[in-house]
């Protein structure tokens, strides 16, 4: 026969995991779903959720278009390219991939955590860290 205390630790588990559940879910469903896909004005069309399932979340997905425009500005832009309007193009597609990955990813916070995967810091607390006022 199972005593008290046996059972009691056994609902714990149970009610821990029950919560951490709620707490994804409700982290999952307090952001806007990312769209499929984005169209440009003249008919170009990107698959966003194939970028976000080739990435693994919203956020990879946004760093990675952000990284492939900023290549395309360091090295000097559509110009260095043979077809100048096909590169304009798909800088368009990027900046509207962009924006919409803004909508729908976790928002970073210039504070940044107070270590990795931990709570963010205050503004108080990153002027104190830095001296600055």
């Amino acid at each position: 026969m199972g005593t008290f205390p046996d059972s009691t630790y056994r609902h714990r588990g149970a009610a821990a995991g029950m919560a951490a559940t709620l707490l994804v879910a409700g982290v999952a469903h307090g952001r806007p779903p990312c769209p499929a896909y984005v169209t440009t004005p003249s008919g170009s069309v990107f698959n966003v959720a194939a970028l976000v399932a080739d990435n693994g979340s919203p956020e990879a997905g946004l760093a990675r278009v952000r990284s492939a425009r900023a290549k395309i500005e360091a090295g000097g832009g559509c110009r260095i390219f043979r077809d100048v309007p096909a590169c304009e193009e798909t800088v368009e597609l990027a900046k509207l991939t962009e924006a919409a990955l803004e909508q729908c990813a976790a928002p970073i916070s210039r504070n940044g955590p107070l270590w990795p995967g931990g709570p963010e810091r205050s503004e108080a607390e990153t002027q104190a860290r830095t001296g600055s006022r």
